[in-house]
């Protein structure tokens, strides 16, 4: 009978995902005229001699055992070289990342890139806020590449944020270290006293979010005798400071023909007399 080359019954699949930790066979499925003899090649280099042994046994896996390989047979008629296969290892490291901060203006956009993740495949990253998962809305989006976007800050956004990534072939899930965001408010305040003879009127221009509001004629006060006029200076002053604190002001709109535009951070207070 005459000696049979070498052949392969079945190829390797083309790619194929094992958990790291697990153990792993190669199996070269040859056949041929007797003695086979196997060779094992990985990403191009040399494994194994030739020998009698047509399997490849990786005991427990890792993800630098993740490459190309591919088995070579020979006897004494000839050899074959069998299709390479990927072995591809899924895996979850750590985040990267520590714990980090974030100052935002109000009404400025902030995003949030995620934090880094060495992971096999790429993992399903979640959004949460406070504890709570953070849905899309008209304002919140997830790109992509899971960067957060916030269009448009509002004081309730402020909090402590963190991701939640899942590796869907091993079940594994991980948290970040949290992302603290601070919204900064924009909301300012230029108290104005006119003196109309001795009847103070108090006036509020209050700026918002970098949009100017002409609500005045916030308060009406009587007549104040000299003796109460430093008294209610001071009250004044602890007023600016209160209302440096809020947001939630309430004002009579009266049209203005003056423009006014923001120029500072902080509450100014104006004294005009006749």
């Amino acid at each position: 009978v005459d000696d049979v080359a070498p052949y392969f019954k079945m190829e390797p699949p083309q790619t194929q995902v094992h958990l790291e930790g697990n153990r792993l066979v190669l199996t070269c499925m040859a056949e041929g005229s007797w003695p086979l003899e196997f060779k094992w090649i990985y990403n191009g280099s040399e494994l194994t001699r030739f020998s009698l042994e047509y399997r490849y046994l990786i005991p427990s896996l890792d993800r630098s055992h993740a490459g190309h390989y591919r088995c070579i047979v020979r006897n004494r008629v000839g050899a074959i070289m069998q299709c390479s296969t990927e072995v591809q290892v899924a895996y979850m490291g750590a985040f990267v990342e520590g714990e980090r901060s974030q100052t935002v203006s109000q009404g400025e956009g902030a995003l949030m890139r995620a934090p880094r993740i060495h992971s096999f495949p790429r993992p399903q990253i979640t959004w949460f806020r406070d504890g709570r998962k953070i849905p899309s809305s008209s304002r919140i989006a997830i790109t992509l590449d899971n960067t957060l976007v916030i269009l448009s800050t509002v004081a309730p956004d402020a909090g402590s944020y963190y991701a939640q990534a899942v590796n869907d072939k091993n079940g594994e899930n991980k948290t970040s270290q949290p992302i603290t965001l601070t919204v900064e408010s924009k909301y300012t305040c230029t108290l104005l006293i006119q003196y109309i003879t001795e009847s103070p009127v108090i006036y509020v221009i209050y700026l918002a979010g970098g949009f100017d509001y002409h609500d005045f004629n916030l308060l009406r006060m009587q007549s104040c005798t000299s003796a109460f006029r430093s008294l209610w200076h001071l009250l004044i002053i602890l007023l600016i400071r209160c209302l440096q604190f809020s947001a939630q002001i309430r004002m009579v709109r009266q049209s203005v023909g003056t423009r006014y535009h923001r120029a500072s951070l902080n509450p100014t207070l104006r004294v005009a007399r006749p």
